[in-house]
């Protein structure tokens, strides 16, 4: 995603576009710092907050460029790029979710951490992508440390 973002942005002939693609890459690229990463699937437990947020951020970048009147980006190849991050950020909540329920089952706070995927899918479906995010943050953050 990083590399066509960045491809976007060399594409780009409006400086706002450039400028606000440039806050997207640089976001993203922080939320995949190595050094917050077990593996390709796993955020480790005190850099979920800024995984998530990182991307959360990106997100609201790539939703304000699709309402402001002088960006030339096509709604929807920015409506791809949020898809996929809100995409992603579900399935490591997801995981997390399923990790922790494997481990211990009966613990309340898997239905907890369930209750906040679900709204995080009711707010997707609302295309309110920055929202889904937070509920997927706090579903994740919720089983992080079982």
């Amino acid at each position: 995603m990083v590399a066509d973002l960045l491809a976007l942005q060399f594409a780009a002939d409006k400086g706002v576009d450039r400028r606000s693609l440039n806050t997207v890459i640089r976001r993203l690229t922080a939320s995949l710092d190595a050094d917050f990463w077990q593996d390709q699937t796993h955020v480790l437990t005190n850099h979920g907050g800024t995984v998530f947020s990182q991307e959360r951020g990106a997100v609201s970048v790539l939703h304000s460029l699709q309402t402001n009147k002088k960006s030339e980006l096509a709604d929807n190849t920015l409506q791809g790029f949020i898809n996929q991050l809100v995409a992603s950020d579900r399935f490591l909540a997801a995981l997390r979710i399923q990790d922790a329920a494997s481990r211990n089952p009966t613990s309340s706070k898997i239905a907890q951490a369930r209750s906040e995927l679900s709204k995080g899918d009711q707010e997707a479906a609302k295309d309110r992508a920055s929202t889904a995010i937070g509920h997927y943050q706090t579903a994740w953050t919720r089983v992080s440390k079982l």
